[in-house]
């Protein structure tokens, strides 16, 4: 899951920088905290147990509380 968040918001990152959306600087921050996700450096932050998966709420707040940027 947090894998598949990542690469979802590094897309929607490249998208709006591209329509002039997002400038160069909060840009640059977001795709380089979604690569660190993405090469895996911060799966120790992300802990999902077992008996916490139920509706996801743990998960969205893990995600959103560490979303770096």
């Amino acid at each position: 899951m947090i894998i598949a968040y990542a690469t979802l918001k590094k897309a929607a990152a490249k998208a709006n920088h591209a329509g002039g959306r997002l400038d160069d600087s909060v840009y640059g921050l977001i795709v380089r905290a979604r690569d660190e996700i993405l090469a895996r450096q911060h799966d120790a932050l992300f802990p999902l147990h077992i008996w916490m998966n139920g509706s996801g709420t743990q998960f969205n707040m893990k995600y959103l509380h560490r979303n770096f940027v």
